[in-house]
């Protein structure tokens, strides 16, 4: 039986009239007529009677009207679940990145999930760590790539990249010939930091305040394949980590640092909030391709 002879059904025990019932559903007379009469045809009994003035349910009509107001109203309560469902799914989808993962996972890693989830308008936004981690705390981000967040308790963490801090500068550079370099050795250079507000910078100051002031500093914007390079136009030191070298120029030298210190870049989103299929989907979808980014 079909819901649309249901519906023609049940609204006729309402309006017990088929001119006006008919107009309401908007079909003809003669085609409600033909509704209400498969529909006795297929449960082989009468369910309206005729009077003069409209219809009115005949005993078994009267026994069958409860069951299919029980049917007809399940129908429509899943048509709405499904309607919520659908919109759960499309919707926009912000994600805040710190500076480095783009060029980390590359264009064609988002790109790829933006194939296998049209109903999901991700949009990603590249800012330094500290806004990162704010939005991510505010509500603006549904979830945010982050170096060491400082509210580690209030997220669930996946870590991306755990990757060495490097020096890069020319080879015609003083420091060129060294197998490694600590900190102290950058005291009074030319230094490009990615951002002045990357929180690597801002650990360096922390701890190496007399150094980290004495440097000539240059800050620049996020775009780490930019700043790797610039060593080689501008003189100096860029400070970044090892992940990043892959677009490095030729004619550059990359030294490692003496002090045991790495960049570890985290996917986290909010664990006192709810996560839904949108937010699911990309997160599994970092979970199940992560292990293709090298440490």
């Amino acid at each position: 039986m079909q819901m649309q002879m249901i519906h023609a059904f049940l609204m006729l025990c309402k309006i017990q009239n088929i001119t006006k019932c008919s107009e309401i559903l908007g079909i003809s007379q003669q085609g409600l007529s033909r509704q209400i009469h498969m529909m006795e045809q297929e449960l082989d009994t009468t369910l309206f009677e005729r009077q003069p003035r409209g219809v009115r349910l005949t005993p078994q009509g009267e026994l069958l009207r409860p069951y299919l107001e029980k049917s007809f109203s399940l129908y429509e309560e899943g048509l709405q679940s499904l309607e919520h469902y659908d919109k759960d799914r499309t919707r926009d989808l912000t994600i805040f990145i710190c500076p480095g993962i783009h060029t980390v996972l590359g264009t064609k890693f988002f790109l790829a999930f933006d194939h296998a989830h049209p109903e999901i308008n991700l949009h990603l936004q590249y800012v330094s760590d500290p806004e990162a981690e704010n939005a991510l705390l505010d509500g603006r981000a549904d979830g945010a790539f982050l170096d060491w967040p400082e509210h580690t308790e209030l997220y669930d963490m996946y870590q991306v990249v755990h990757s060495r801090l490097v020096a890069v500068m020319r080879p015609d550079h003083p420091l060129a010939g060294r197998q490694e370099i600590s900190f102290q050795d950058l005291r009074g250079e030319k230094c490009f930091f990615p951002d002045s507000l990357h929180r690597k910078n801002q650990q360096f100051k922390h701890a190496y305040p007399d150094i980290y002031f004495s440097l000539e500093r240059s800050y620049i914007s996020n775009d780490y394949e930019t700043y790797i390079n610039l060593p080689k136009e501008l003189g100096g030191i860029a400070l970044s980590f090892e992940i990043t070298l892959r677009n490095l120029e030729p004619g550059l030298v990359v030294i490692p640092f003496k002090e045991d210190s790495y960049v570890s870049l985290f996917y986290c989103i909010r664990n006192d909030r709810p996560v839904d299929a949108a937010l699911q989907a990309f997160s599994d979808y970092i979970y199940r391709n992560v292990d293709v980014i090298a440490r």
